[in-house]
């Protein structure tokens, strides 16, 4: 490892034994087995399906792309509900049917593609999210239609004469595939990159530290605040510090960022000696594709690392800033949980959720917060800080503290067949 090196990760569990060796090689012919009658009685169908139910729910998709999905649905439910109530207020308004409230409720109607239509346009137009965040958000849509009532809302969209009743998924429909197509063009003509988001600099993350620190300087965050006014202005702020370093530091993911409870993070951790040097522990498990891991190996369930303090690189200094937002947020909003979220949704009194992560539409907000205020001349979205710290620590650290692309694969929790050079190369 290079002198002056900062971090450390090891894995969180050993790679399984063998059991080669345990399978006989005897030839000849096997004795025939007799199957013994089960001694457990035989489950009601009523039983037989709810178990079916729960294991698919539980295990056909990754628990975080279920938790995101089920955010997505509920996001666009409370869209749905606001665009409603000011709907009402015109008479004649498409808004104003009373069916047209429940279109993405557990039974779709009429209205279902229209409505998913108009979220879309909100997310994909109006608030310009990134194409990727836009298929994530259809996905959730269509999956959720998918399993409800059987193979009825699967397949095409349309309305059964004969039963009386609308069949299909209403995410299949023209009205929901020509705006994707549209979103998708309007990506091409806008030049935005689809899938290579911007990266986030060392320089960006200078600039948005230098910016943030003069509009909530050290000694607001060291004292006790004189307002909720104040406390919710420091809680973002350091947020954001912690947030952007640990992400930059971890090669992360927003959403694996998000995913961070309490019991991940370790603080007054000491290295071996002679030094005994200070240092945290994060856990990430669950990162992306890493489903396809504890499928293969349930107890290779994700990687510790070891952050060290970086006194001379304080844009990135996970170190400090994930320690200062986190004690904040202990002495100020009250003692957390093993099972809280570090990054808890922020409500707009200023109180804290921390059985609910922050969602990826306030990731995105706190970025282009961070991006207005601090004059960065980009949009910079989920993967910028992932793809950031990887090309800093592969190409614009100082020599001798530069990577090796093996180790960055290693780090950054890369799959198989997953290309690294090219995050750390593209801009």
């Amino acid at each position: 490892m290079a002198s002056g090196e900062v971090f450390e990760a090891r894995k969180a569990s050993a790679a399984p034994e063998t059991v080669a060796g345990r399978v006989s090689t005897q030839s000849g012919k096997r004795k025939a087995r007799t199957s013994k009658p089960s001694k457990t009685p035989a489950a009601s169908l009523e039983t037989l399906t709810d178990g079916k139910e729960k294991v698919v729910k539980q295990h056909l998709k990754a628990q975080r792309t279920t938790k995101s999905y089920d955010g997505h649905v509920a996001r666009g439910r409370e869209f749905l509900a606001k665009q409603c109530e000011l709907g009402r207020r015109t008479k004649g308004s498409l808004l104003d049917d009373p069916e047209f409230e429940l279109a993405f409720s557990d039974k779709p109607n009429k209205h279902s593609p229209e409505a998913l239509v108009f979220y879309l346009t909100q997310k994909g137009f109006v608030e310009e999210l990134s194409m990727s965040t836009i298929d994530c958000i259809y996905s959730a849509f269509k999956d959720f239609w998918t399993h409800l009532a059987g193979s009825k809302y699967r397949g095409e969209w349309g309305y059964d004469e004969k039963a009386k009743e609308w069949r299909g998924n209403p995410a299949d429909s023209a009205e929901v595939q020509d705006l994707r197509t549209a979103l998708k063009h309007k990506v091409k003509a806008d030049g935005r990159i689809r899938n290579h988001a911007v990266a986030m600099s060392y320089e960006y993350m200078q600039t948005i530290m230098a910016w943030s620190e003069r509009e909530c300087p050290a000694e607001m965050c060291c004292r006790a605040p004189s307002s909720m006014e104040e406390r919710t202005k420091v809680t973002k702020h350091l947020r954001l510090r912690a947030f952007a370093s640990t992400g930059f530091t971890l090669f992360a993911r927003n959403n694996e960022m998000t995913n961070l409870r309490r019991n991940d993070v370790t603080f007054g951790c000491r290295g071996p000696p002679p030094y005994h040097q200070e240092h945290i522990k994060v856990t990430l498990a669950q990162r992306k594709g890493w489903q396809h891991r504890t499928d293969k190996n349930p107890e290779a369930d994700g990687q510790t690392y070891h952050i060290y303090d970086q006194p001379t690189k304080h844009a990135i200094n996970s170190f400090v800033h994930l320690k200062n937002y986190t004690e904040y947020l202990e002495k100020y909003h009250g003692d957390m949980k093993p099972t809280d979220y570090i990054f808890p949704m922020l409500g707009s009194s200023g109180v804290l959720q921390p059985g609910s992560p922050i969602s990826n539409e306030a990731v995105q907000e706190m970025l282009d917060w961070a991006v207005s205020g601090s004059g960065i001349p980009e949009k910079l979205s989920s993967h910028c800080f992932r793809r950031g710290g990887a090309q800093y620590r592969f190409m614009f650290a100082p020599i001798g503290e530069r990577w090796t692309l093996a180790r960055i694969r290693w780090w950054g929790g890369w799959a198989p067949g997953e290309s690294v050079r090219r995050t750390c190369t593209v801009h």
